[in-house]
């Protein structure tokens, strides 16, 4: 069974059940997170995509729970930190003795717009040799390469700054949903600094 979930709740609290496939796409904006899934059913699966939009200073914890055999999760967290603030994203894979043949990917990416101090702590915690695990955290900026192709083609720097965040923190949504609409919106209140 295959389900999307698309949420901007501060506290998401999830149990993904046997042979289901569950997809969920969490944007935030300028708040704290509190994520926990637990995979409690075999050949569960979990695709979980963040996009924090950040003007203060902020946490974002999550934690996926691997209580059965044969579970998979696929983690990417994606945050813009916008102003000079704190950001961090604090990521944790769990796997227990008792859990065989699970996969655990982590992709943990913040963009800093100006001198905001961010940090990530990807986190495997695994007790089961038969697990196939890989986690990666990148803190930095936009290539500048992509900004000059995109002014090479006449577009502004915030407006071409603008594109590259949306891309970035949107890359594997639907941009009909609503709650997408919502976070774009706020895209443009960000003070761009040259």
């Amino acid at each position: 069974m295959n389900k999307n979930i698309y949420s901007k709740d501060e506290y998401l609290n999830l149990d993904v059940k046997k042979d289901e496939v569950v997809n969920i796409y969490h944007f935030i904006y300028n708040s704290s997170c509190q994520v926990n899934i637990n995979m409690i059913g075999k050949n569960a699966k979990v695709y979980y995509y963040l996009g924090a939009l950040n003007r203060d200073d902020n946490n974002c914890h999550i934690q996926i729970n691997h209580l059965q055999s044969q579970t998979e999760s696929y983690i990417t967290t994606h945050g813009v930190n916008a102003c000079d603030n704190k950001l961090l994203f604090d990521v944790t894979s769990v796997v227990p003795k008792t859990s065989f043949k699970c996969i655990c990917n982590q992709d943990n990416m913040i963009v800093n717009v100006t001198d905001g101090v961010s940090k990530i702590m990807p986190k495997l915690l695994i007790e089961n040799y038969d697990t196939s695990s890989a986690h990666s955290a990148y803190i930095g900026g936009f290539k500048d390469e992509a900004l000059f192709y995109l002014a090479s083609r006449g577009i502004s720097y915030e407006v071409a700054f603008e594109m590259l965040i949306q891309g970035f923190l949107l890359n594997e949504a639907d941009k009909d949903e609503k709650i997408v609409q919502n976070l774009l919106s706020k895209v443009g209140d960000v003070k761009w600094i040259k």
